[in-house]
């Protein structure tokens, strides 16, 4: 077990002490049970174990609501072999940072009370459908929980409901001005937002338009009074009538799920230099991360914001590329087109299939975030008490980088991975045409889908995963943009791209 020096012991127990005058008995046998887990966890106030504790999921508080409680165990559980060897032995039940549990086991601790009140009809959610978890939002580690705050709980929900930044009406400037999202949504249900606010008196709407204002508006306009009283004694909400003024336009926003397409604008962008263990541990997407989420989830529609971000003194901090597939015969053609200049010296596309689950849902990043900083070869990696350095040699498909010099049309390729030999070479059944004409660039992919018996590239019913990365000396840093990891197929409804 590891030692602390003596202000971490004395924090503990002032700690446990504080607990225990609380709660004489119960809190006293809940402060035993997790001693062992204060030894390490404990380390000052800005420590997670010593802001539970504290809060609502803590065991300092009401005698009759507290009994029973065992603090750290009630949602880790017992964890005797992580006791024993925190370094070898993940708890019982693991939320992460190097451990994490599946979501459905990560949510069952919580259902077991919420199910009750709040998550009753969780199972029916389209958050829950979706593959999200309850710390997806919600953060218990803390004094306040963030998502619970009503001025700040539009900035979680916003990161993935991009078309909703524009806040109510557009106002979002306004920013704690704007009601919170609760008052009209209902995040642990399925339903829209007519039920929710029916529910609870249109809670979104009088959070600016008062009583005051609708009597006012009845005195102006004498229908919009008769109206606004029968909705008053019936189960309805103001948007039964407005409709539709809100938020921004549906389509202002890409889609979290993608319509398939043969080609459309995309973003490339100057990349960050974050590392595997940051990526992992301190990105405020870390949990859904480790979980099997891809990155494009949440970034989808952020790249250009995302490249002034971290390439703030670039001239081009983001690049629009245009890209379209086609099929004929046994020939997949993929076009790509964007303005340029000659700085631009190569372009880059990496390729990753089903069965590398890593690359699926990192893309290019899953190869180049590698806190060693030498070889992109070490990937993201999620799971139970395995190898955190595994590779994408060791999977069972490793990633395969196709590099096209602009100037000659040349085209190569090499294998991503440890233990594959990544030396580069011209294939046969990939080629590669450029052009550049009155400042455009044009580049013509064209694969043969069945050069080799057996080595198809591209077959019916795979879906795969391609990042696309385009270099200049006009890049300094990193050298080059880069997309977010996008899907391909040659027809279904699933994937980002088909060829039909």
């Amino acid at each position: 077990m590891r030692r602390y020096g003596l202000h971490t012991g004395i924090r503990a127990a002032v700690l446990l002490l504080a607990l225990q005058c609380l709660e004489p008995v119960s809190a006293q046998e809940a402060a035993e049970a997790i001693q062992s887990c204060l030894d390490c966890h404990d380390y000052g106030e800005g420590a997670p174990a010593h802001q539970v504790l504290l809060g609502s999921h803590g065991i300092a508080g009401d005698t009759t609501d507290m009994a029973g409680r065992r603090g750290c165990l009630d949602c880790h559980g017992d964890s005797e072999a992580h006791v024993e060897n925190p370094r070898q032995h993940a708890p019982d039940l693991s939320f992460g940072p190097r451990w994490s549990a599946s979501g459905g086991a990560q949510d069952g601790p919580c259902l077991d009370c919420h199910l009750q009140d709040s998550a009753s009809n969780w199972q029916h959610s389209l958050h829950m459908v979706n593959s999200m978890t309850c710390i997806t939002c919600h953060d218990i580690h803390t004094q306040q929980d963030q998502v619970l705050i009503a001025s700040r709980q539009n900035q979680i929900c916003t990161a993935c409901h991009k078309a909703q930044k524009t806040g109510i009406h557009d106002l979002g400037a306004k920013g704690p001005e704007n009601p919170p999202c609760s008052a009209c949504h209902n995040p642990h249900d399925h339903e829209a937002a007519r039920p929710h606010m029916a529910s609870n008196d249109s809670a979104g709407c009088t959070f600016c338009h008062t009583a005051q204002d609708m009597d006012t508006l009845a005195a102006l306009n004498p229908q919009a009074g008769n109206y606004h009283r029968a909705m008053e004694s019936s189960n309805r909400g103001c948007i039964d009538c407005h409709q539709g003024i809100s938020h921004a336009p549906r389509d202002s926003a890409p889609l979290l799920h993608p319509a398939p397409v043969r080609g459309r604008q995309i973003t490339l962008f100057y990349p960050g230099n974050a590392t595997r263990q940051w990526l992992l541990t301190r990105h405020p997407g870390s949990q859904p991360l480790r979980q099997g989420t891809a990155c494009s989830l949440c970034h989808r529609g952020d790249e250009a914001e995302m490249g002034s971000s971290l390439g703030a003194d670039l001239v081009q901090p983001s690049r629009e590329l245009a890209i379209a597939f086609s099929q004929a015969g046994e020939k997949i053609f993929i076009d790509l087109t964007w303005p340029g200049g000659i700085d631009d010296e190569y372009l880059a596309l990496m390729w990753g299939d089903d069965r590398n689950l890593e690359f699926r849902r990192g893309g290019c990043f899953a190869a180049c975030h590698d806190d060693s900083r030498g070889s992109a070869s070490r990937i993201l990696y999620h799971g139970t008490g395995q190898d955190e350095t595994a590779i994408m040699g060791a999977l069972a498909s490793a990633a395969q980088l196709w590099r096209i010099s602009l100037e000659s049309g040349k085209l190569t390729t090499a294998h991503i991975g440890t233990g594959i030999s990544n030396e580069r070479s011209s294939p046969t059944d990939v080629t590669a045409t450029t052009e550049f004409v009155a400042g455009r660039w044009s580049v013509r992919l064209s694969i043969n889908t069945k050069a080799q018996a057996g080595s198809e590239r591209f077959v019916a019913g795979e879906h795969y995963t391609f990042g696309i990365a385009l270099h200049g000396s006009d890049n300094p840093g990193r050298g080059h943009w880069v997309s977010l990891p996008m899907t391909f197929s040659l027809s279904g409804n699933s994937t980002d791209f088909v060829t039909e």
